[in-house]
């Protein structure tokens, strides 16, 4: 990310109490700039110039997603503020409400169906034919999504060099939905505790 450094300045620079630093400077520079009512723009690159470190083990993955979900909460318990509030624009009124429904509440949802089918299925008050059914459509969304993402950003800047590797990308859209979607709810879930019970730890890619 490139910043204005007198923005960053005013608003203190990065912050050592959370654990995704990133995301917390992106925020306060909007709670910033709209009580300042000052005109700004986000320009996103969509070529980026650098690599990022992704995990190589199941390990990793768990401590990294653990860490981008408590730094989600920690950030929202300090920008509460700006929730529903029309003063922030669509940062209060459409992003924040986002992720206050969809990434932290979502996940308990989820986690909470997948609990109740197991409950149904043992207590013999599971319709079959419906759960399949329902189950086939949720899935069949989820891989719709994901391969309509993978197209669009395909269609808007052609940053794939051949068919095959879009041809992967679709590949792991469609399997994405099966297994590793759950683990990444009950990552959330967990790190939902860590965030109350105040614990941190950064972990390192490996």
């Amino acid at each position: 990310g490139l910043y204005k450094k007198a923005d960053v300045v005013v608003v203190g620079g990065y912050d050592s109490f959370t654990d995704t630093e990133d995301l917390e400077l992106v925020v306060k520079l909007h709670e910033h700039l709209k009580r300042q009512k000052t005109r700004y723009r986000i320009v996103f690159v969509p070529d980026p110039v650098c690599w990022t470190e992704a995990p190589e083990k199941f390990k990793t993955l768990l401590l990294q997603r653990n860490r981008w979900h408590r730094g989600l909460l920690q950030s929202f318990r300090r920008h509460w503020r700006m929730l529903f509030n029309p003063r922030y624009g669509v940062i209060g009124t459409l992003a924040l409400p986002y992720f206050l429904f969809f990434e932290m509440l979502g996940p308990f949802v989820e986690v909470l169906g997948y609990l109740s089918v197991i409950a149904a299925y043992f207590l013999g008050i599971l319709n079959r034919e419906f759960f399949l059914l329902f189950l086939l459509v949720a899935i069949f969304y989820g891989v719709f999504l994901s391969i309509a993402a993978v197209l669009l950003e395909e269609i808007s800047f052609r940053r794939y060099p051949g068919w095959e590797d879009l041809a992967r990308l679709i590949w792991y859209s469609i399997w994405e939905n099966i297994g590793y979607r759950q683990l990444l709810a009950l990552f959330k879930v967990k790190a939902f505790f860590d965030f109350i019970r105040r614990r941190r730890r950064w972990g390192e890619m490996g």
